[in-house]
């Protein structure tokens, strides 16, 4: 019966890493960035591997991120450990920003700054086109893969509606897109030793 198969025992393919998939933390984790976490990968190559973490707002405006940024309504996330003091952004305005790098259909990742600046003060982008983040998720080259094979991660996929959203719960609503054999998972508590 599938109820019962045990979902450590289920390995992912690492051709499967690429930009546009996402990572859902196994939830044991410890770590404060990654408890119960949703990563989008935006790039895997040979230099490594660069993602975003999807469900950790913050309630810091983007104007406090950015001096002198138009005050638009966009969601804002803690973006993962790496370069806390950086601000990046995925959205959904394709050409109309140079120098995007496609992530997925509909979703891309950075470009000209300037160019977001300008449609930002047309009143042309708010959340349902942009989403930012505070630092960044980093592996080093097959540090992921072998984070996957100790089942510290599941792959999965997310509508873009859900990867733009803030929602802090992104992790129960990943967790349920993995399946039958993955819904303990959602009864294991924030800390383990409450159990």
């Amino acid at each position: 019966m599938i109820s019962n198969l045990d979902p450590y025992k289920f390995t992912e393919d690492p051709k499967r890493i690429k930009p546009g998939a996402v990572l859902v933390s196994e939830p044991f984790t410890r770590d404060a960035y990654f408890s119960k976490s949703v990563v989008l990968v935006t790039e895997h190559n040979k230099d490594g591997t660069v993602g975003f973490i999807l469900n950790k707002p913050v309630t810091t405006s983007l104007q406090d991120l950015i001096k002198n940024f138009p005050d638009i309504s966009a969601n804002v996330s803690i973006g993962g450990p790496v370069d806390t003091n950086t601000v990046h952004f995925i959205h959904t305005l394709g050409a109309q920003i140079d120098g995007t790098k496609a992530i997925k259909p509909g979703l891309f990742w950075s470009g000209d700054f300037k160019k977001l600046t300008q449609l930002a003060s047309l009143n042309l982008v708010d959340e349902r086109h942009i989403k930012f983040f505070i630092g960044y998720a980093g592996w080093e080259v097959g540090q992921l893969e072998t984070e996957i094979k100790k089942n510290y991660w599941k792959i999965s996929n997310l509508p873009l509606s859900n990867i733009l959203d803030n929602d802090p719960r992104l992790w129960y609503t990943a967790v349920e897109e993995l399946g039958e054999p993955f819904r303990p998972w959602l009864n294991v508590p924030e800390n383990p030793s409450w159990n």
